[in-house]
């Protein structure tokens, strides 16, 4: 069985006050307890951990472009965190099997090392609740507390159904709020035994506070799973590092894998603003490019960059690309709506009967833009890559909204979905492979119901030489599914 109670947790705007009083009480003694369950006194096979030293750390300052919680990679204006965590103790833990010459790097071997008889397999969930910003007065919950709330109460609905068959190891979950505090993080590094001997660690959200448990994780041979953030440069030889959201740069390679299906490089333009953070995406786009092009191939993506300035929307003009037999568009933007709105409209108009189909490519925000600009994803054949998506009219997608509605009160959100599907992952990981889930999560790609999981090594070349082996930095998620707008909806788009 899994030792977590059967949370009804309140929907956003609830109207019932004693429900969302309930969930404030159990959010500050979360705060507390730091747990929803005394972890059993005796480990087999671990000894008690000592608590490193921390040095003191610095916050990270607000980027206000970007909302907390969102399922894609980081904004371009990020604050650079360093801090200098002294290397805890490794812990007294069972050892991983020893590499097979035979076997291919990070594969497992065959003595995998199982779960004890008796013996839980402990999951921190880390993440900001927000229960130190509830208001008494109205009873309100922090928005940005939602994320969290929805990612738990989808682990919540696979952990029911998980623990009705005995295949799978008995799980303890503890939840633990960050408050999106480093010095709440902080000290639940340094204090808290229980959180020290976790196997798995989910979250945190915040970059700075990611990086503060990804290095003490490492040192004590735990395992980080970030299921929200896709900034991992931080993440330095760490194996047992985990990534869920794709990155930009896989963002990007999965455009230009299916843009070379259809097109030549010379029928392709890349649109951006005059913007550093901007500008410098365009180089992933050629490197991929590279990739699917034969070594002779010099051809490249046309690059159409747009001064910075509002006033220039209207003006611009793409009658010259058309007239030079371009046909895709590739917009990676999302942080200025209005220069997105701006290249649609006027592209729209631009566009004739005698140019035949126009394909844009947009990035993943752009699910979130305003109905009124439907209009322009239907006539320009708008695809985006996203990391989390589920067919609203499949049975399974149906019978999971059916729950989630008839338990909170509210649809599920990317969040929820990410969070069932991540839950049930670790939970066959586990039966399959006991404590070794880092050996094992490389070579088990995944689809759940909206989330897929398809783990490469993110590695560095080693200084001693071309022929030396790289490095493994962390492993990253390379699993996004390609919509295009059709009908009025995103659908799968289809590989030629």
């Amino acid at each position: 069985m899994i030792s977590v109670p059967n949370l009804r947790l309140p929907s956003n705007g609830s109207n019932s006050p004693i429900r969302i009083l309930l969930f404030s009480c159990l959010v500050l003694t979360l705060a507390a307890c730091a747990g929803l369950k005394k972890a059993p006194d005796s480990r087999s096979g671990r000894g008690e951990p000592d608590t490193p030293v921390l040095e003191e750390i610095e916050g990270k300052k607000k980027n206000d472009d970007r909302v907390d919680g969102e399922l894609v990679f980081e904004e371009e204006a990020r604050e650079k965190e360093n801090p200098e965590n002294e290397e805890g103790r490794e812990e007294n833990i069972p050892e991983m099997p020893e590499e097979d010459p035979d076997v291919a790097p990070g594969s497992p071997s065959e003595s995998v090392t199982y779960l004890d008889p008796g013996r839980s397999f402990e999951l921190a969930v880390m993440l900001p609740f927000l229960g130190d910003r509830l208001d008494p007065a109205s009873l309100s919950i922090d928005e940005r507390a939602l994320p969290a709330l929805h990612f738990f109460r989808g682990m919540e609905i696979a952990l029911d159904s998980i623990r009705q068959n005995s295949a799978f190891p008995d799980m303890n979950i503890r939840i633990y709020d960050t408050e999106a505090n480093p010095a709440t993080v902080y000290r639940m590094l340094s204090e808290d035994t229980l959180l020290s001997t976790a196997d798995v660690i989910i979250g945190p959200l915040r970059p700075v506070n990611l990086e503060m448990v990804a290095t003490i994780a490492s040192a004590r041979n735990q395992v980080v799973i970030s299921p929200f953030s896709a900034n991992s440069d931080f993440a330095a030889e760490n194996p047992r590092f985990f990534q869920i959201t794709p990155s930009l740069d896989a963002h990007c390679g999965e455009i230009t894998r299916h843009i070379r299906q259809s097109w030549q490089p010379g029928q392709v333009a890349l649109i951006c603003r005059d913007k550093e953070a901007e500008t410098e995406r365009l180089a992933l786009f050629h490197a991929a490019n590279k990739r699917y092009s034969a070594p002779e191939d010099t051809s490249s993506f046309h690059e159409y960059i747009i001064p910075d300035t509002s006033d220039v929307y209207i003006g611009l003009d793409f009658r010259p690309l058309l007239d030079d037999s371009v046909r895709v568009f590739v917009v990676p933007s999302w942080s200025n709506r209005a220069f997105v709105y701006a290249v649609l409209r006027l592209l729209s108009s631009q566009i004739t009967e005698e140019d035949g189909p126009v394909t844009v490519y947009g990035m993943p925000q752009w699910l979130d833009f305003d109905i009124s600009s439907y209009e322009y994803f239907e006539k320009l054949n708008v695809h985006l890559t996203v990391p989390v998506w589920s067919d609203p009219f499949s049975p399974e997608s149906i019978a999971f909204s059916n729950e989630y509605f008839k338990r909170y009160a509210t649809f599920p959100t990317r969040e929820s979905w990410l969070g069932y599907d991540m839950t049930w992952y670790l939970a066959r990981l586990t039966a399959m492979a006991g404590l070794n889930i880092p050996l094992k999560m490389p070579l088990t790609p995944l689809d759940g119901l909206s989330t897929g999981f398809m783990f490469e090594a993110v590695s560095d070349q080693s200084d001693d030489g071309p022929e030396a082996s790289p490095t493994i930095r962390h492993y990253a998620n390379k699993r996004l599914y390609l919509l295009e707008f059709e009908n009025y909806r995103f659908v799968p788009a289809h590989d030629e």
